[in-house]
């Protein structure tokens, strides 16, 4: 017996449901601010959590054929080995001189995000009494930004001058020990100016986590290191003296290829100006903001409350030693000082970073 079939044709049905907020998962820092070049001048921040509503933010007249525009987009790129940036806060800048340039960073003090990326490459300026202007005001504003509310990081680029009197080596010297500058570049990738590459490496960096080092680590999604002329950014390593040991040793993040016929490119040591690796700088500053304990704040100072705050920096402690493995561990005391001061004392231990393999050999005949 035929039995009439009266089934619907396949389908997808699509319904749209309310945007719920949700908690940025623990041990990833991908809140970035962008001082950018779009077009326009502006006393707002524009900001979104993903590519599409940081569009719908914006308004009309932004030239999104900007170098600096281009290379917000690549902030949000998701791939295998990052999520990219999981919030964006953009200060425009249309005129891109020093004054501009010192009123964004004012505007940046009270937000509350992980990186800074400046994506167009930091300009170098001389007089008879001043040397690089805007790398000394960076500096003075990450050093700041780290004692009055908490530390973050940024990222920036560097491009080699004929006029400017030092080379990219001669002014990181200028950064030397430096806390906070995650990433310093200067090879432009894919074809891509450098404005695009910075964007790119630091939605990379953003989006990995945070204990998650990029030192000889191949990065998805560079395939040549190149500029957009076409011309080979890569640089020499045959001797100590070479220049791209000088870069790596001044604390510039030096990419290179490590498998050709692969694709395969990447990182060869994410050492920052500081001193230690990138994972160790993104995860000491993350912890620091937790150890924000602004909740007790016009407390009473006392014993109790001197308790709650143990309770809290222990819980702390544990999450970021045994759940997140940020850090190897964590010591700290409590006091209090006066009627109105608690002091805390935290010190960092951390793993180190491994960048050194031996392997020995052994050749042997058999009598077989």
């Amino acid at each position: 017996v035929n039995k009439m079939l009266n089934n619907e044709v396949p389908k997808i049905e699509v319904i749209s449901e309310p945007i719920l907020q949700t908690k940025e998962p623990d041990g990833l820092a991908g809140r970035v601010a962008v001082i950018a070049d779009i077009g326009i001048e502006s006393d707002e921040i524009f900001t979104g959590d993903n590519y599409k509503s940081f569009i719908a933010n914006l308004p009309t007249e932004v030239d999104k054929t900007k170098a600096d525009f281009k290379a917000i987009e690549k902030m949000f790129i998701q791939k295998n080995d990052s999520r990219g940036v999981t919030f964006l806060e953009v200060v425009p800048i249309k005129t891109y001189d020093l004054t501009n340039f010192g009123k964004c960073l004012d505007k940046l003090e009270t937000e509350d995000f992980d990186i800074l990326v400046i994506p167009t490459p930091i300009k170098y300026e001389k007089t008879e009494d001043i040397n690089d202007t805007w790398l000394e005001l960076l500096k003075s504003w990450l050093q700041a930004r780290y004692t009055n509310k908490s530390g973050v990081g940024v990222v920036f680029g560097l491009e080699e001058s004929s006029t400017s009197g030092e080379s990219i080596v001669e002014r990181m010297v200028k950064l030397a020990g430096q806390r906070g500058v995650y990433g310093v570049f200067f090879q432009p990738i894919n074809g891509w100016s450098l404005n695009e590459t910075i964007g790119f490496m630091s939605g990379t960096i953003a989006g990995r986590k945070l204990n998650k080092s990029l030192t000889h680590k191949v990065v998805k999604g560079i395939n040549s290191i190149t500029d957009s002329e076409g011309n080979n950014k890569e640089v020499i390593f045959n001797s100590k003296d070479s220049i791209g040991y000088k870069y790596m040793n001044s604390g510039v993040t030096v990419l290179r290829p490590f498998n050709r016929r692969n694709g395969e490119f990447g990182v060869l040591r994410s050492n920052c100006p500081s001193g230690y690796d990138l994972a160790i700088e993104r995860s000491a500053d993350y912890m620091t903001r937790q150890f924000q304990l602004v909740d007790y704040l016009g407390d009473s100072n006392s014993v109790t409350t001197l308790d709650a705050i143990a309770g809290e920096v222990n819980s702390r402690i544990f999450t970021f030693t045994n759940t997140l493995n940020l850090c190897n561990n964590i010591e700290t005391s409590i006091q209090k000082i006066n009627h109105h001061t608690v002091e805390i004392d935290i010190k960092y231990i951390f793993d180190g970073i491994i960048d050194y393999i031996k392997v020995y050999i052994a050749i042997e005949e058999s009598n077989e």
